[in-house]
Formats: structure tokens, C-alpha cells, sequence
């Protein structure tokens, strides 16, 4: 059976080049920046003198500072809670980015589920938006299992613990916003239900007679997981105790072959005789339905999924899985034919939707899915996010182009970077990490592109060799961190000497972390390397502590989790971590 439970209705350049350009301006920008004394890389936290001297760098530092902690939101306006559900990172961040960018008013929230033990820091993130929003208590979600409703209704909690969130939007890690912020904003707002898919589902197959009668089949229901809650339904998911068991005991995806992880597992005799439930599809729709709820739905999705392409020639595409856009897919055409559709017709129930808003017509789906991140990136450069004055706009607010001229300094750099190959998504892309780049003088971003040779990078990636990391190991460190390459000799050998020797550290756990090599060794890494070792030999901590997660953490949040809950213990430890910051060795760290 085809997926077909409803239908829509409308009313040359060389790449290495490219690459090389972009890590050239990486490496020279930053070296320059270093030789003239400007802004520092993650060091800024502890020069607390040097912030202290002007109100610029004091901003510089708030944002240094949220690469580990999280994007900080104006209290006060009513929010929509982004919900995303990813499976590691989120490939499409720079999307989002820009959307968000579109906001000045803190409304809204975010909160990422990832698989267990997953951080977005800088290191795995390129959006300032996303730093630490990933939940604590993620679980591994496999497809087609209850993990997923699981996932759900962690998101959900951590998002009802904040009073201004008053809508809840679940996001795929392939969706894309259709519309800008204020637009989608207000959309949802505007309506007083939620945005649930949700239709009776007649077929045989999906429901288990078992489940009655604490789940009658009236009551069964069908449709996307990719709705908008209202914060009263919100927190019926959340609460619920009632459902929610019975799909973990009789909802389960049927065992076929396309599923199978073990191949060489024979296959269940009869397995085609088991119910094939998928719970995600059918767990909010029924628990809303089995509350008497559904008159307080607007029973349609705002996130389209395009569910089979016949006439494609890629088999891939005529299957039973959404279609995964590509890059040669995202078009202005393909953006305008999903805004263009403005009803929904439900063919088990015979019931046309047609889309409102603010009970005038309008489009049905603000997002949509699944995009690759080469399709979502070639999105930044269309009419979505505005033109090519509208990419000015948001970059426009970035601290060091406050004061720069747009006419003779931002502009004339963009030409010139678009003129060496760069498009306007490699510009989002690099600007996000280097926005100062657009407001630095014509003629010294000329210079920058010549400033360092290739032999030059080639000399600067033998002193990585210092780290006892072969070639695969330095490429993985460049390609997580590029300003490695910035780091002098000196500098790269005392880290190394410290992290090897002293720390413990295996070369390869450093190459996967790289990040660390950017911070101060004398203001951070070894005075918290001191605090760890201190509380381990003391019996205060696990003896499988990991040195990354202790070294990554603002100053509050590492005193927080290793200094105060010591206090009685340790009452002294504050006052050491504090000397050993400022160079200074306490007799309690002199450790045999």
C-alpha cells in the first residue's frame, strides 16, 4: 500500500579552490588579529582586564562566553519552543540561523534532543543560537520505536519549565522554516489550537485489538509527529499515564527485512502477520483524541513532507519514506509550489482542510522537509531569506560592523570575496565564525587572501605532528578547528607537553577535541586539571571523570558542578582554584 493518506491542493567554480580560500582566511585573519592585539579567541573569558577596558570588548566576551553556555534570550514575550530532534548534529544550523536572526524580541526557545552524551558547543555547531541547548537526559531513539514518543515528551518537559513558553513546535533535523520569523511567529500565535495531523485510520494492520478497551478504535488515530502544541496540550503529553503504556506494550514496527540491522538474523516465521505500528505516528493524535481534546485542534500539519514521486526515475524517491530533497532540487519553483498549497484533503475521512490564518486564507505550511544541508544552504541565497540586501541586514548587527561603512567597507569586501569564489552561503558560513572579516578595511582583506602561502599551512600543519597524531589526525583536528593552524610553535608544544604528559591524554582523543587547544593552558587548563586531580585523589569525584567536559564550561558553570558542591568538604578549594588561575601554585596542587 502506498502512503497516500492525503493529498494537496494548490491555489565553475573549483571546489578545492574554494576550501582552500576559506581556511587561507581563517588562518590569516585570526594571525593578524593576534599579532595587533584584538579580540582573543576562547582566552577571552579569563582576560577580565582587557574586557574591562571598553564596552565593545566587554560584548566581544558575553559572546565568547555563550559558545558554552547557551544564546541568551530577552525574558518577557510570550515564545514558541523550537523543539529539534536530531540524530547528532543539526546539518541545517546555518539555516536556522538566519531565521532566528529575524527575532530581537526573545520569543522564542530552543531545545535539541541528541543522542546521549552529545554537547553543541562551538566544536559542533555553527550557530551561536544552539550552544548548549541540547537536553541532559536524551535517550537513544531508534525509527519506528516508542523512543521517539519518548524523546517527545523529554523536549517537552525541559520546555514547560519555562512560564513564557506558550506554543511547542517539533522540528526534524532535515526541516526548513518557508517563511521569516515574524511571519511564522505570529501564525502560530495567532491560533488558539494546536497544529496536530491527525485522521482516523481505518486500515487494518496499525491498530491492536489488545489495546482495547483502554484505547477503543474510535479513538485510533493516525497522521505526522511534526506538530504545534499549546502549552494546556503540551502538558497532557507530558502527564500522560494512561496511553502512553499501552503503546509500549502493542504499538511496535512489524520486523521486515528493509528494518533488519542483523542480516544474518533469520526472519520471524509469519512475521507479516504482526501488527506494524509506528507510535510516533499515531501517539499524540490518539492521547488528544482519547482526552476529548480534538475540538481544540486544527487537524493539519504546518511541516509539508513530500511522501512519493512516481514519476521519478530514482527508485529511492517512489518508496515509503518522505522525499529527501537534494541540491539540485532547492528551487525557487519547488519553495513557491509548497507555499502555493492552501487545502488538505484526508481521503479515510472524506474531509477537506482548507488553511487559515487569522481566519483569513492562507498558506498551509510555514516549514518543510526533508532537506540535505547543501539543499538548505543554497536556501540561504533565495527569496526565503530575503535578497542579497537582506544578507547585509543580518550580518548588519554583528558588533564589529556597528561602527564600519556599509557603502565603502562592507560591501566593496563582499565583492571582493564573491569575486575570489565565494558565494553568498560560503559568506553566511564564514561569517558566522569571522563576522568582523566584513568590516575590516578593503585593502587589508585583499592582503589577508595572499598572506599565507600553501607551503605555509604546510609548515604549520607539521608542528600539529608535535601531538604525536598521524595524517588522518591532523585532518580531523583542521577540519574541526581551523584556527589550530594559528597557534605559533611554542605555544602548540607546551599545550602538547601538558595535555600528554602531565594530563594523560591520548593523541587521538586530542585530535577529536581540538577546540581545547584554543584555550588558556595557564588560566584554564591547568588550574581545572588541578581542581580534577585534587577531588579524585580525595575520593570527591568518579575516578572516570573526562577532562574535556570539566575544561569547556564558563567559569560559573565549572564552579558550580566541581568547586561548590565541595565546600564543606573542601572548603579551601575556591580560594586555591582562584591562585592557581592567576599562576600561582598552591601547596595543595603540588601533587607527587
Amino acid at each position: 500500500m502506498r502512503p497516500r493518506r492525503h493529498s494537496y491542493g494548490r491555489g565553475g567554480r573549483n571546489a578545492a579552490a574554494a576550501v582552500l580560500l576559506v581556511l587561507c582566511l581563517c588562518v590569516t585573519g585570526v594571525f593578524l588579529l593576534l599579532l595587533h592585539g584584538s579580540s582573543p579567541p576562547l582566552e577571552a573569558e579569563e582576560g577580565k582586564k582587557e574586557a574591562a577596558a571598553s564596552g565593545r570588548r566587554r560584548e566581544e566576551a558575553l559572546v565568547v562566553q555563550a559558545e558554552v553556555e547557551e544564546a541568551p534570550l530577552p525574558p518577557g514575550n510570550a515564545r514558541v519552543a523550537f523543539l529539534f530532534i536530531a540524530r547528532n548534529r543539526l546539518p541545517l544550523d546555518l539555516v536556522w540561523d538566519a531565521f532566528f536572526r529575524g527575532d530581537n524580541d526573545g520569543r522564542f526557545s530552543i531545545f535539541v534532543h541528541s543522542r546521549p552524551g552529545f554537547v553543541l558547543t562551538r566544536a559542533t555547531t555553527r550557530s551561536r543560537f544552539f550552544y548548549n541547548r541540547q537536553v541532559n537526559n536524551s535517550v537513544q531513539v531508534d525509527w519506528g520505536e516508542a523512543s521517539m514518543i519518548e524523546a517527545e515528551r523529554i523536549l517537552l518537559s525541559h520546555a514547560l519549565k519555562d512560564p513564557f513558553n506558550e506554543r511547542f513546535v517539533f522540528v526534524s533535523d532535515s526541516c526548513v522554516p518557508l517563511y521569516n520569523f515574524n511571519y511564522t511567529y505570529d501564525y502560530i500565535m495567532s491560533a488558539s489550537t494546536s497544529f496536530v495531523d491527525s485522521f482516523a485510520d481505518n486500515k487494518q494492520g496499525r491498530y491492536n485489538p489488545r489495546m482495547d478497551p483502554i484505547i477503543p478504535v474510535e479513538n485510533w488515530r493516525k497522521g505526522s509527529q511534526w506538530a504545534v502544541l499549546i502549552k494546556k496540550h503540551a502538558e497532557v503529553v507530558v502527564f500522560d499515564d494512561v496511553v502512553l503504556p499501552e503503546f509500549k506494550k502493542h504499538c511496535r514496527r512489524r520486523p521486515l527485512p528493509e528494518f533488519w540491522r542483523d542480516w544474518d538474523k533469520p526472519i520471524p516465521a509469519e512475521a507479516w502477520k504482526a501488527h506494524n505500528c509506528i507510535p510516533d505516528e499515531h501517539y499524540v493524535q490518539t492521547l488528544l483524541a482519547q482526552s476529548g481534546l480534538e475540538e481544540e485542534l486544527t487537524r493539519r500539519s504546518v511541516t509539508h513532507s513530500a511522501w512519493d514521486l512516481s514519476s521519478s526515475k530514482d527508485r529511492e524517491r517512489r518508496g515509503w519514506h518522505p522525499v529527501t530533497y537534494k541540491v539540485s532540487d532547492a528551487t525557487p519553483v519547488l519553495i513557491k509550489s509548497i507555499k502555493d498549497i492552501d487545502n488538505i484533503y484526508y481521503e479515510t475521512e472524506y474531509r477537506k482542510e482548507w488553511c487559515t490564518s487569522n481566519e483569513k486564507p492562507a498558506p498551509c505550511f510555514l516549514f518543510a522537509r526533508k532537506f540535505t544541508r547543501g539543499a538548505g544552504l543554497k536556501l540561504l541565497n533565495s527569496p526565503i531569506f530575503g535578497s542579497f540586501e537582506s544578507f547585509l541586514r543580518v550580518f548588519k548587527c554583528g558588533l564589529t560592523l556597528l561602527s564600519s561603512d556599509l557603502e565603502k567597507v562592507v560591501k566593496p569586501n563582499v565583492a571582493f570575496l564573491k569575486e575570489c569564489g565565494l558565494g553568498v552561503c560560503d559568506l553566511a558560513s564564514l561569517c558566522l565564525y569571522m563576522l568582523w572579516i566584513l568590516g575590516t578595511k578593503p585593502e587589508r582583506v585583499s592582503n589577508m587572501v595572499t598572506f599565507l602561502s600553501e607551503e605555509k599551512i604546510g609548515v604549520r600543519v607539521k608542528y600539529l605532528k608535535m601531538f604525536r597524531w598521524s595524517d588522518a589526525e591532523v585532518g580531523i583536528a583542521v577540519c574541526k578547528a581551523p584556527l589550530v593552524l594559528t597557534r605559533s610553535k611554542d605555544t602548540l608544544q607546551s599545550k602538547s607537553e601538558f595535555l600528554i604528559s602531565e594530563v594523560g591524554s591520548e593523541p587521538a582523543y586530542i585530535a577529536h577535541r581540538p577546540v581545547m587547544l584554543g584555550l588558556h593552558l595557564e588560566g584554564r587548563l591547568r588550574p581545572r586539571y588541578y581542581v580534577l586531580k585534587y577531588l579524585k585523589e580525595n575520593g570527591l569525584i568518579e575516578s572516570d571523570w573526562d577532562y574535556f567536559s570539566a575544561i569547556v564550561p564558563a567559569e560559573k558553570v565549572f564552579a558550580k558542578k566541581y568547586i561548590y558542591p565541595h565546600k564543606e568538604a573542601a572548603p579551601h578549594l575556591a580560594e586555591d582554584y582562584a591562585d592557581a588561575c592567576r599562576g600561582q601554585v598552591p601547596t595543595r596542587f603540588r601533587f607527587a
